[in-house]
This record gives C-alpha cells, sequence and structure tokens, in this order.
C-alpha cells in the first residue's frame, strides 16, 4: 500500500482553507496577522522573532536584538541568519551576520548598516521599532573559528566587523593571541567602537588597531601587514569586509603561499554574469549528493537524476511544493530571468537553472 494514501485526510475546514490559500500555504498569511502562532516547519523554514532592543551602532548603523520562537537552535559565532521582515504586506529578505555572544542563546544581535537610501537595511536602521515582529532563518555559514592553536589575525572593514565581532564576544579574545585590524573612512565610523577598545584596554593577548583610511590610512596591503603585524603569513586569519579588500588579501596569501590559512566572508557573493544560465556543479546538501547541471536545466530536474525523488506539483512554478533552500551560488528564474543569490532564501527548483556552482537544502 501507498504509505501516503494510509494518511488521514485533513478535516473539511482545513481543506476549504488550503484551497482559498492556493498556490501560496495557509501558513503565509498566518505569518502576517499573528507572527507568534507561526512555527517552523522544514529545512529552508524561518523562525518568527521579536525586536527586543535597537541601538545605534555608528553613522547608518544600527543593532537589532532579536528573541527567536520556538525551534531556534543557536549558532556558533561569525555565521549569520537571512532575516526577513514584512514591509508593506511583503517578507524581503536579506542576509545579516550575528555579531552577539553565541554562548547566549535565547537572544541573538543583528547588526544591520545601511549602505543606501533605500531598501532593507534602510527599513531596519530607520524605522523598525523594537517589539516588532519579524522572521528569520537556521544560522549558516563557515566563517567559524578552527580548532588550530596558532595566534590569530582578524581583517575586518567597514561593518564587516559584525561577524568579528560575534568571534570576540564570544571569548575568542579571552585566551590566545589576536591582532585586530580593522579598516574605517573616519574614527566616527568605526562599529562597535567603544567595546572594540574596551576589549584592547582589558585583554593583553587583543591587539587592536584602527585603519581610518579617510584620514590618511593607506588600504590593506603587503607593507601595513608587515608593519602592524609581521608575522600574519603564520596566522590563521578571518577575514570580512568589501570584494576590493578581500580580492588583495586572496592575491597577497596566494603569493605567499598561505592561502589555506585564509577564511574569508564575503557582503556579497561575486558578480555573475546576467546574461547567462550557464549550468554548474549543484550540491545538494541534506541528501550529501552532487550533479553536474547542464544549461538551463531546471534543478528539481538535476536533483531526479541524481537520484532524489524531491517533492513536487505542478512543475510550473504556480503550486511551490518544490521550494527549497539555496544555501550558496546563484540560480536563474526560466521564466522572468531574475537572479537570486541570496543565502538563505527559498527558490522553486522546478523553474530555476544554477548559474554556477550551487549549493541546496535538498
Amino acid at each position: 500500500m501507498n504509505s501516503a494514501a494510509a494518511l488521514p485526510k485533513p478535516a473539511w475546514p482545513q481543506r476549504l482553507a488550503r484551497a482559498f490559500a492556493f498556490p501560496r500555504t495557509t501558513r503565509d498569511y498566518t505569518s502576517l496577522v499573528a507572527p507568534r502562532l507561526t512555527k517552523a516547519d522544514r529545512a529552508g523554514a524561518r523562525f518568527t522573532a521579536r525586536v527586543i532592543d535597537a541601538t545605534t551602532e555608528a553613522t547608518g548603523t544600527r543593532s537589532l536584538t532579536l528573541r527567536p520562537g520556538r525551534g531556534w537552535r543557536g549558532h556558533r559565532a561569525g555565521q549569520f541568519v537571512t532575516l526577513y521582515v514584512n514591509i508593506d504586506g511583503v517578507w524581503r529578505p536579506r542576509c545579516y551576520s550575528i555579531s552577539s555572544d553565541d554562548r547566549v542563546q535565547k537572544t541573538i544581535r543583528l547588526t544591520v548598516h545601511a549602505a543606501s537610501d533605500a531598501g532593507v537595511s534602510r527599513y531596519l536602521v530607520d524605522t523598525l521599532a523594537a517589539g516588532a515582529w519579524v522572521q528569520i532563518s537556521p544560522a549558516a555559514g563557515d566563517f567559524v573559528l578552527n580548532d588550530i592553536a596558532a595566534p590569530r589575525l582578524f581583517l575586518s572593514a567597514g561593518s564587516g566587523v559584525t561577524p568579528i565581532m560575534g568571534m570576540l564576544a564570544s571569548g575568542a579574545a579571552d585566551s590566545g593571541e589576536i591582532c585586530h585590524l580593522h579598516y574605517a573612512r573616519h574614527r566616527d565610523d568605526v562599529i562597535f567602537a567603544d567595546a572594540l577598545r574596551a576589549m584592547a584596554a582589558a585583554r593583553p593577548g587583543y591587539h587592536y588597531c584602527e585603519q581610518l583610511t579617510g584620514d590618511g590610512a593607506a588600504h590593506l596591503d603587503r607593507h601595513t601587514l608587515d608593519r602592524l603585524c609581521p608575522d600574519w603569513r603564520d596566522r590563521e586569519t578571518w577575514l570580512c569586509g568589501p570584494e576590493r579588500m578581500l580580492g588583495t588579501a586572496e592575491a597577497l596569501w596566494t603569493e605567499a603561499g598561505v592561502r589555506d590559512r585564509l577564511h574569508i566572508e564575503r557582503f556579497s557573493l561575486p558578480m555573475v554574469d546576467d546574461s547567462a544560465v550557464g549550468g554548474g556543479e549543484v550540491e545538494f546538501v541534506a541528501s550529501g549528493r552532487s550533479a553536474v547541471a547542464r544549461p538551463g536545466a531546471a534543478l528539481l530536474q538535476v536533483a531526479e537524476q541524481a537520484g532524489l525523488n524531491p517533492a513536487y506539483g505542478c512543475r510550473m512554478g504556480i503550486c511551490h511544493s518544490c521550494d527549497c533552500q539555496l544555501r550558496s551560488g546563484a540560480v536563474r528564474d526560466l521564466r522572468t530571468g531574475k537572479l537570486t543569490q541570496t543565502p538563505g532564501v527559498l527558490i522553486q527548483p522546478c523553474v530555476n537553472a544554477a548559474v554556477g556552482p550551487v549549493s541546496l537544502d535538498l
């Protein structure tokens, strides 16, 4: 007997509600009017969280302290979540690193920098108030500390200090030896300035140096590294900042033959050629399988050819039965051409194709 056939059918009020909600689910609408009653379900689902505090950190930067709801399993220092905020009736996603102590799991702090006058970050910095409800994904990301005993080097610029602060708040500076070079334009632009300076004064093993480029300091280069951290080649290094800085560091560490000691977290994924749906290697994280997608192949079809049996319904992008979480990489909607490359968001594999290497939670 088919196991699905043995399951009891939902009562008629539930069937009626699902019919009216189609192609979305009743959960989607419940999350708008009663967020506290919305529970996470499968991988890629969202947890409700309440904003319990909002604090200005620097110009255009604000920290939001959230209390996640049932099912939240905590995080490791350096990880991020995808935050969904309801703006004018639409849940809009954006990824933010967690800047708080990972030993405190009942609350998390997200530090948001608004680089423009519009968008989700600007709304979070200027408008979202304490008491509001948002949604968050499970914590994700591999930008975490390892167990290697060598001294560490932290490199950060602008809001790239956020995951680094999560590591420091979680006790990274309590033992061992750390050199931290942080880049900002001016002194007033330094996020967590007071906390970082106080930490440097209180912990002998934590050496903190601000590089204020607007006041004449050079951007990241070999000369600065040799002067401020002469043994940088021997250290395990964690770096988060703008793409130009990351490219410079990758070149320096590669030239020195120590690229494997450089751990990078990007603000955004590298730019993808918008003109192509070029296929690529697809990793199915939950099943431990992978496959090569040909150009233009729907990811649902790629999963099936790899031996997976994912849920699906219409295979036309209508019913959302096949929705899954994009872990990394970029995909393009075969109907509209829309490029999606935000880690943690749900995509429809039946109507999306890989644009380069992709990782899915299937």
